[in-house]
């Protein structure tokens, strides 16, 4: 699924005085601190995951940053935040060195992969170990421990028409933490050799494992009847043979070249991601622990693309917090937050700056950064002369 999101337009469009809402209604609050949180924030889901769910993973790309263009209707100034060009689907840890195996379309074009746990806040760096060539799978590798996994049978199992099947993922929704289970029924194998079946999936169903009544693997989802051509409750899945061929192959490279070294580094920006494309409601726009987590990740990346997704978030903690306080520049803000206002946006622009310096292509996906140079640091676009 490919979707662009940033709570930091709301905020820009709230107006003074009216609080933030999580989609209940209630007022938003942080999540508990730690691997696991509930969709509600005080303790496990109160539905009894399968083994199924619980080695579902979501995983979330990203491949480029454009500036928006915002009127605040708290300051009534133009604001110009960084919004993520984001694609999010589904995948299952397959074994506990950290295969994960996902759609190929989910990845596609990716410059940063974050993967997340079910229930968990804590995001895992991940990247592409191989990529099936006819085939809509993709095998990843995840840095992290992994009790729960997915393993894969040695032979297909047999199938009957009109056997009952169920699907495992996270349609649609980014800010829910724990999978959502599908059913529907075996309707037939195509010309293709993949499988139909009679079953309604959503955007971000992509890559979800899908299995039969006794637990065991059938394949995956890549495909969904599309409903504004009149297809419903169609799923098309690419079927087990295939999953296994690329998993081999899968470790066959990691065989000869090793693990991806993800590191520290991988691990802080796999969670900048996270939360930069804002997986939760829970969240406050602004933080004061982000200074600190930017700062941390300033010394991380290893590509320009890395390098731009910590100056757009930099970007957007420093608009947030000049909206949370209703002015229009840091030099009009209490000392303690014109301090934190000013190294956001000055942080930003150091690293926008060594982008458009040293990678200049990376402004054809990534706009924002020649946005953040050009405005020089200035968080508000400058009002049109008057005539």
């Amino acid at each position: 699924m490919r979707t662009a999101l940033l709570t930091l337009v709301l905020l820009l469009a709230l107006p003074r005085g009216v609080a933030a809402q999580a989609p209940n209604g209630k007022a938003a609050t942080r999540a508990p601190s730690g691997k696991a949180a509930s969709q509600a924030g005080s303790g496990p889901s109160p539905i009894q995951l399968r083994p199924l769910d619980r080695a579902t993973v979501r995983v979330v790309t990203l491949s480029g940053i454009r500036p928006a263009r915002v009127q605040s209707s708290r300051t009534g100034l133009v604001r110009l935040p960084a919004i993520g060009e984001i694609s999010h689907g589904t995948g299952f840890v397959t074994d506990r060195s950290g295969l994960i195996v996902t759609a190929a379309h989910v990845t596609s074009g990716a410059d940063l992969i974050a993967v997340l746990l079910p229930g968990h806040t804590d995001a895992l760096a991940a990247r592409v170990v191989f990529v099936h060539p006819e085939r809509d799978v993709a095998v990843l590798h995840a840095a992290g421990s992994f009790a729960d996994v997915l393993s894969l049978p040695a032979h297909d199992p047999p199938l009957q028409m009109a056997e009952q099947v169920s699907a495992s993922g996270y349609p649609v929704d980014l800010r829910e933490r724990y999978p959502a289970a599908t059913a529907g029924v075996v309707s037939r194998q195509l010309n293709s050799g993949s499988l139909q079946l009679a079953m309604g999936v959503n955007p971000g169903n992509s890559g979800g494992p899908v299995t039969n009544g006794a637990g065991q693997l059938l394949g995956i989802v890549s495909q969904r009847g599309a409903p504004e051509a009149g297809l419903e409750n169609i799923a098309v899945i690419e079927p087990l043979r295939h999953v296994r061929e690329s998993v081999e192959r899968a470790r066959a490279v990691l065989r000869h070249e090793g693990a991806p070294a993800h590191g520290e580094g991988g691990r802080v920006l796999a969670g900048l991601l996270a939360d930069f494309v804002r997986t939760s409601d829970e969240r406050p726009v602004y933080e004061k622990t982000s200074l600190t987590v930017l700062q941390r990740a300033s010394a991380a990346p290893r590509t320009p693309e890395e390098e731009a997704l910590v100056a757009a978030h930099a970007w957007n903690m420093g608009l947030a917090l000049l909206e949370s306080r209703s002015k229009a520049e840091p030099t009009q803000l209490a000392p303690a937050d014109r301090g934190a206002a000013e190294r956001l946006l000055s942080l930003s622009l150091k690293l926008a700056r060594d982008v458009n310096l040293r990678a200049p292509h990376v402004r054809i996906h990534y706009p924002i950064v020649r946005t953040i140079v050009v405005s020089a640091g200035r968080p508000f676009v400058p009002p049109a002369p008057r005539r």
